[in-house]
């Protein structure tokens, strides 16, 4: 049996929606932290914090190797892709640009189901340019209440 696949095995029989330390794995190395990073692109673990991860009681459906994916009309409450039929493949750069610049609390609670935090206050991050941006602190602050809501159930 490889690394990787005791890692993976120790994973499934955690708790979901608990934080873990790296150190439940009984060994602090770089490949420990490769192969954390697979499992958090693969969706299996959500990484929270520096060194920290927990394992989510739904999978993430957007990997962040996905260049497109199909558009659900159903996660927002505005339209901005009116001109486009539900399911119409659209890419997922546009998709989060779009909504990160008009969002609402129902646009931000759909894209959060589909990329989840982190992902999410990265690419505010990258849209707004500076953390002191009142848009970019807005988005997190929201997002930081849906990761306290989802904790707390």
């Amino acid at each position: 049996m490889s690394e990787f696949d005791k890692i993976l095995k120790k994973v499934k029989k955690l708790k979901t929606d608990t934080i873990y330390s790296y150190k439940v794995f009984d060994t602090q190395s770089d490949k420990l932290r490769v192969y954390i990073s697979r499992l958090a692109d693969r969706g299996i673990i959500v990484k929270s914090g520096r060194g920290r991860f927990y394992k989510p009681i739904q999978r993430a459906y957007v990997k962040r190797s996905m260049r497109e994916i199909p558009l659900n009309k159903k996660l927002f409450s505005n339209d901005l892709f009116w001109n486009v039929k539900d399911g119409f493949r659209i890419k997922v750069d546009t998709l989060l640009k779009a909504y990160l610049r008009n969002y609402t609390q129902d646009d931000l609670m759909g894209l959060y189901s589909l990329f989840g935090y982190t992902r999410l206050v990265e690419e505010s991050l990258k849209l707004y340019k500076d953390r002191r941006d009142k848009n970019y602190q807005k988005i997190r602050e929201t997002l930081m209440q849906f990761e306290r809501w989802r904790m707390q159930e």
